[in-house]
């Protein structure tokens, strides 16, 4: 899962996280 990837780097970016989520089917 591409979640462990950006887990460490994007954990604290909430836009970025919610822009992972978004694009989650």
């Amino acid at each position: 899962m591409f979640f462990e990837k950006i887990d460490k780097n994007s954990w604290k970016r909430n836009e970025y996280f919610e822009h992972y989520f978004t694009n989650i089917p």
